[in-house]
Order: C-alpha cells, then structure tokens, then sequence
C-alpha cells in the first residue's frame, strides 16, 4: 500500500472529472459549463471528507472488499459507481440509501434555496471603492492578511461580514435563472446560491483586486469567476506546503489570475495543474531566520489537524514522547493548529497534568515565528512547519510511521550529517532530542545544510519577502 495519499488524490481527480463530463445531469449543460471549476474542487472536497466513500476507496486499495456498500448522497453513489468501473469491481453491490427524514430536510433546502436567491437578486452592498479586498474563508486568516498588507489600503471581508452589510432595495439588482436549480442534486443548488451570494456582494463595489489565501475552496474559485466577468484582478498567497510527492486534488483547476509561492518547487507543482494562472515566487515573510548559536532550552510540538492520512499510532507515539520530554524536564511549547483542537482538547487528549515546563502557543492569533524562534527544535508528525523550520535552520524532528513518500527535500532529511530526523518511534525521537540538545556544533550544521536544501522550497522570508511580496500586489 506504498503512497496511498498518491493514489486517493489521483483517483478522486480523475473520477470527479469523468463524472462531471461525462455523467453529469443532461438537462444542467448550462451549469455545468458554467461552473466547472467551482463543481470539480466542491466535489473533490466532499469524497475527502465522505467515510463511505472513504471506506470503500480504501478497501479497494487493500483487496479487502465489503458485501455491500451503502452510500448518503446520490452524487457520491454516482462517483462512486465510476470509481468500482475504473478498478473492475463492476459487480460490487453498491447503493444509496435516503430516509424519509433526508427527502423532508432536501425540500426544506431546496425552497429555502430558491427563496434566498429570489432576495438576493434585490440585495448588494452600498457603493465603495476598496483598493484591495481581503476575501476570508476561515476567521485566522485575518491574522495573516493584516501580516501581508499592513501599510497598504486594503479591507477584509468574510461570509459573516458580507451577509451584515447587504443593503436591501425594492428594485431588482439583476436576474437570476431559477430553472438551474435542481431537486435531485443538493450541491448544485449550493453552488449556484453561493454565486448569487457573492455576485450581490460584488455587485456595486468598486474594487481594484480581491486577494485569498490558500485558495482550495469553492467559495473563492466562485468569487473568482464573478471577477473574470467583471475585470477584477484576483490572487492567492500560499498558506502551507507539499508535504508528501502529491498535488492535493483542491488545488488543481484554480481561477486566480496570480498566484504567489513560496519558491520555485511549489511553483512547479502547482502550475502542473494550472495552466491559466501566473505563478510568482514571493518567499514566506512569516518566518525569519534564527540567529546562530542561540539556546533556548525548549522543543516546539507542532500539532495537525485531524487528518485521514496521520494513523492512531503515530498519535500514539507522540503521546508517549510528550510524555517522556516532560519526564525529563524538557521545556516544551506546544502549538495548535488553526483548525485544529483547542487547548483543553489537547490537554485531556494527551492526559497532561504537570504543567510547570509546558506553554502553549494559539496558532489562531500567534504566528508561526514566534514559535519557532523560542526552541532549539521542532516535534511534528506531519506539517508544513517541516519545511518552514528547516529553512530558517530551526531542526524538525519528524515522527511517522506512515510509509508516506515524502516531497524530495523533505526526504533528504532521512539523512543529514548521519542523523535521521525522520523517525518512527517515540524513543527514537527522544534520543535524537537528547543527543542533539547536547551537541550545540551538530545542530548548526544541520542547520546550515538544511537552509541550503529547503532555498528551493523557500526562497525569502522577513522583510526581504514582504517587499517583494509587497511590490508585487501594488503592480
């Protein structure tokens, strides 16, 4: 089962493109072509986050197949049928079921729907002009733009903050075709009000750029479309890294005019699948590097979001080293993730009770540096601080057992000066900690080396990022 991340992106890619050229709903041509883009990352979006569909990829993968297998959403059926034909399991009893409780919640949504957007087409957001528009999917990317464009004219805007500041008339704004709408397909009536939402919102503003980040959600490749029509500019800042050798199926086919890297390897990548946006290597001003021979006598946890492709052991044994650091008397700050759990999550999950060594740093509203120039190295399991630290000479001591087929510099770090900072128990992870914590001349060279390796992956950070980064959104 070697690289199954690999092979679950590739095949939710091709499966979700065949189906909606293939097998989508004659009768919604219109929509279809419209809204292409915007389908393909919505659905891509639902597999991942679907256990049935989730189940059955996997069981396949393992030649372990079920009886029968039962789907929640007539889409994911449909899917999924292509994927059993793609993988000659045509015979494999599949189906989708729906309670009587499903078909009374569909109609809900859908008179709702059809409703929501009959208002809409009377509704837009008073008459402004706004340099540069922040677009915000989640509420700690506020952080982060305020991090970007500090200095310049710009104004942030989430769903929340959109919906509060509609203006409501008697006149009709604009049409909106009703026929598009569909009973049998919820995503679809999804899609569709999400545009009208965003074309409301759009409508009278007078806007010289709309800027995103990350940019893996349906929401800003519909905000995006609306701009193309109306000769907006949009891009996206990259938020996180290529961990392993794979291109995540959401960020392929985006509709940004330009998108800014970290540097050239991710550039590579993501213009791979990309062909229509312009791919700019701006660095990552959030991250700065460390000053040589500076001690801080702490280890940095690094924690990830709940993830399909982070098993139960690895939690395990991170659960054990944690516990072996604090046995010790290692100093240790322990970092969330933004979506994440929270401390007192974190704090029951792991059974923490002597707090005298430990801190906690809230990704939500303290930024990655802040974090990493406080420790001598960083634990993770899986995130795209491997990279980051390592390019500021701050050692990640990575703890997996996961047979993951790493993106290739984040490989190399299997062996640097003979030391494996890849590891996949949690007493190999403490031994290379102590060993390391007490040889100062070893960990600056791995640092050195390791800022050499990772210049490809990130080229700029700090001020010199900023400016360049800066200059770039102005022009």
């Amino acid at each position: 089962m070697k690289f199954y991340e690999a092979d679950l992106n590739n095949d939710i890619s091709e499966i979700v493109e065949e189906y909606i050229n293939n097998f989508f709903p004659k009768d919604l041509e219109n929509v279809k072509k419209t809204y292409w883009k915007q389908i393909y990352i919505y659905l891509t979006g639902k597999l991942f986050n679907s256990e049935s569909f989730l189940n059955l990829h996997k069981d396949i993968s393992l030649n372990r197949l079920k009886k029968k297998y039962v789907f929640e959403e007539n889409y994911i059926y449909e899917i999924s049928k292509i994927l059993i034909n793609k993988k000659n399991y045509k015979d494999l009893d599949i189906s989708y079921k729906k309670r009587i409780i499903d078909f009374f919640k569909e109609n809900l949504l859908f008179i709702f729907i059809k409703l929501a957007i009959s208002i809409l087409q009377f509704a837009s957001i008073k008459n402004k002009k706004i340099n540069y528009m922040c677009f915000a999917i989640h509420p700690y990317q506020r952080n982060i733009f305020s991090s970007f464009l500090n200095g310049l004219d710009f104004k942030i805007y989430d769903i929340k903050s959109m919906l509060f500041s509609f203006n409501f008339s008697l006149k009709k704004k604009y049409s909106f075709d009703l026929n598009n709408l569909n009973k049998n397909y919820k995503f679809i009536n999804i899609i569709q009000l999400k545009y009208a939402f965003f074309y409301s919102a759009l409508l009278n503003l007078d806007i010289k750029k709309i800027l995103f980040i990350e940019g893996d959600n349906y929401e800003s490749s519909l905000i995006s479309l609306i701009c193309n029509k109306k000769k907006i500019k949009t891009e996206c800042f990259q938020w996180g890294v290529l961990v392993s050798d794979v291109l995540k199926s959401g960020f392929r086919f985006m509709n940004f005019d330009r998108y800014y890297t970290y540097g050239k390897y991710y550039s590579k990548y993501f213009s791979k699948y990309n062909k229509e946006t312009q791919f700019i290597e701006t660095g990552f001003s959030l991250i700065e590097n460390q000053l040589k021979n500076q001690r801080n006598n702490s280890i940095g946890v690094v924690l990830s979001q709940k993830n399909i492709f982070i098993n139960d052991k690895v939690k395990i044994e991170l659960n054990k080293l944690i516990k072996l650091l604090i046995k010790n008397n290692f100093n240790i700050i322990i970092r969330t993730h933004p979506l994440g759990e929270s401390k007192n999550d974190i704090i029951n999950e792991f059974g923490i009770k002597d707090f005298k060594n430990i801190k906690f740093h809230d990704s939500r509203k303290m930024m990655i540096n802040e974090t990493l120039k406080s420790v001598d190295m960083i634990v993770c399991t899986r995130s795209s601080t491997i990279a980051e630290s390592a390019s500021v000479g701050v050692i990640p001591i990575v703890l997996n057992n996961d047979e993951i087929v790493w993106e290739k510099n984040i490989e190399r770090l299997k062996n640097i000066f003979d030391q494996k900072l890849i590891v996949d128990a949690s007493d190999h992870a403490f031994n290379l900690i102590s060993h390391l914590n007490n040889n100062i001349k070893l960990r600056e060279n791995i640092s050195e080396e390791m800022i050499k390796i990772f210049y490809e992956n990130i080229i700029l950070n700090g001020n010199k990022s900023l400016e360049v980064l800066k200059e770039k959104i102005i022009n």
